[in-house]
């Protein structure tokens, strides 16, 4: 400092080296200087105990070690001590990495290569701790050290090979550092799925035997592969794995714990990632159709996750989410929801299940989901659907549950006049009549009905549209909440019948034929009085009770309605709107 400085500013000490840094200065030149093998262990073993103590430790000559790494190959424990020395001052565990070091560490990519030729030695120790190093590497300096894994000749493979290692610390080492590898690098992503990753992982994920963290790692690896790469969501889909996601949503317990949940939401993420983008160009929707048709083997077990009490709400919502979109104007998998059967929880205020609406098979669905109340027999997939429509106590649930009738609705030509013939009048008969209960043609239409999944759906519609609310004990201090709700429920079930209605002619002309005296038998509630006697036609009662709808609505000032919510991928109406008015005008212009 110059002098006339020191006269205003005063003396200022020199920044002088911290002792521990003078201390790795002086280790390393004794290492260079070293000719004995069991003086440079020694070394290198004082270096590895400084470097623990002090991690913010900082020292030049990083080559000196690496050229160690790189010449005593068959010294494996010095080597080993080495990479522990850089672990300790790169562990992004610590509070704040030594980033003077990390940065200095990653600019040369020869350090990084080196590493990756360490990966092919058999000394566990070494490759242990050789995968934490370049995890390490990857979370601090992350892009710098993906370009030089991507160069490396065949790196990503061999990282991802190394997920056969028979030892299991190895193993999930690997789990974690291709997470970090893979994150946010496409071309990384395609090598890991063509290298026979996606088969692996899954290999891992459902052996059975791994701790429920391992298999959240896999399956957590498995979305981000997936994330917004279309190559290998085509590779996922093309190789059949799809299958394989439906283990992984099956209730084995009564209770659903923290790690159950992990697991679903994680193979909830997977699927999303696959599900199909509607579009309107030719080659888009074909795409879309042989997607739905990969996805639709996963509806029984979406069902089985929308029955169970035990699953968390925002589980089960976005199950139904995932159903409407694999159901959407794809014949297979309508034809496929038909025939699945669910073990129905208790709805509170919604009246007993029509006999009609039990599965022909009561062996077909499961009961393991241990609901107090839940029907000993399952129930046809369908009525479960129109039942969480009108009676589930969640609002966004019910209207998921709609959306998902609505897309089995569309564009399914046979579905749409099996669900109208429901609504003819039939004399309720136990699943499985023996030959000769009915008349022949009566007894053939029912179990052609019967086998379609749609009998008894018709029963389920009229009850929510035409039947008085059900008493509950909660009547007395919440009748504006109930009226509220038994609105809701039959403007829901109009919107059923209108789409219903709009997309075919032939079931206009057959409901309008239907004497609703028979929807009246159907439709009343056991245990309550029977209504009033019902108009001539079924489209007049419909009709009549809409307008009873959208009087009592306009009651009082009408809310208008509120902007759309957004749950999933599913755009649905918000609770505070009054939809009635649209469905009453799409009624006038059906009638």
């Amino acid at each position: 400092m110059s002098g006339w400085m020191k006269k205003f500013m005063g003396n200022q000490p020199e920044s002088t080296p911290a002792p521990e840094c003078k201390e790795a200065e002086l280790l390393l030149a004794r290492l260079s200087s070293s000719t004995l093998l069991e003086d440079k262990r020694a070394t290198v073993e004082k270096l590895l105990s400084l470097c623990q103590k002090y991690p913010m430790v900082s020292f030049g000559n990083i080559p000196l070690l690496v050229q160690i790494l790189q010449e005593e190959k068959s010294e494996h424990e010095m080597c080993q001590q080495i990479i522990q020395a850089f672990l300790a001052l790169f562990d992004t565990n610590n509070a704040s990495p030594n980033q003077v070091m990390l940065t200095a560490f990653s600019n040369q990519a020869s350090n990084i290569t080196t590493l990756m030729d360490l990966l092919s030695r058999k000394h566990t120790y070494l490759r242990l701790f050789t995968i934490r190093l370049l995890s390490s590497l990857l979370v601090g300096r992350g892009e710098k050290t993906q370009a030089v894994i991507l160069n490396y000749p065949m790196g990503v493979n061999l990282i991802t090979g190394l997920l056969l290692d028979r030892k299991e610390v190895i193993r999930n080492q690997v789990l974690l550092l291709l997470e970090v590898l893979t994150r946010d690098n496409v071309p990384i992503q395609k090598i890991v799925a063509f290298d026979g990753g996606f088969e692996q992982l899954l290999a891992i994920a459902s052996s059975g035997n791994e701790e429920p963290v391992v298999v959240e790692d896999c399956l957590r690896l498995i979305g981000d592969l997936l994330h917004n790469n279309v190559s290998n969501q085509t590779l996922f889909c093309e190789l059949d794995f799809i299958r394989r996601l439906s283990s992984f949503l099956s209730l084995s317990e009564n209770t659903f714990t923290e790690q159950s949940l992990s697991l679903v939401q994680l193979t909830l993420k997977i699927i999303w990632s696959l599900a199909p983008v509607d579009s309107d160009a030719d080659a888009d929707r074909e795409r879309v159709q042989q997607t739905q048709g990969r996805l639709a083997c996963l509806i029984p077990a979406l069902l089985d996750m929308t029955a169970a009490c035990t699953v968390p709400i925002g589980v089960r919502r976005s199950c139904l989410t995932l159903l409407a979109v694999i159901v959407s104007a794809n014949a297979h998998a309508q034809q496929l929801l038909l025939g699945c059967c669910v073990c129905e929880f208790s709805l509170p205020g919604a009246p007993a299940i029509p006999p009609a609406a039990f599965a022909r098979n009561p062996t077909a669905a499961k009961s393991t989901h241990g609901s107090a109340g839940a029907s000993l027999r399952p129930v046809t997939a369908l009525a479960h659907l129109l039942r969480l429509a009108f009676y589930s106590s969640d609002w966004l649930e019910s209207a998921l549950s709609e959306f998902a009738v609505e897309a089995w609705l569309k564009d399914n030509h046979a579905g749409q006049l099996s669900l109208a013939s429901s609504f003819l009048p039939q004399t309720d008969v136990p699943p499985g009549p023996s030959r000769g209960a009915l008349p022949e043609k009566k007894e053939k239409a029912q179990l052609r009905l019967r086998e379609q999944g749609t009998v008894g759906c018709g029963a389920v519609i009229a009850a929510a549209l035409l039947s008085p609310p059900a008493t509950t004990l909660e009547s007395a201090n919440s009748g504006e909440v109930l009226r509220e709700r038994e609105a809701q429920r039959r403007v829901r079930s109009g919107r059923v019948l209108t789409a219903l209605l709009q997309q075919s002619a032939d079931c206009k002309l057959l409901l309008a034929s239907v004497p609703a005296e028979g929807i009246g038998l159907l439709s009343a509630n056991p245990g309550t009085n029977p209504p009033a006697p019902p108009p001539p036609r079924l489209l007049d009662a419909l009709l009549a009770t809409l307008l009873s709808v959208v009087s009592t609505a306009t009651s009082t000032p009408v809310t208008p309605p509120a902007a759309l919510a957004k749950s999933g991928e599913v755009r649905v109406p918000s609770p505070t709107a009054s939809p009635s008015w649209d469905v009453l005008a799409a009624w006038l212009v059906l009638l």
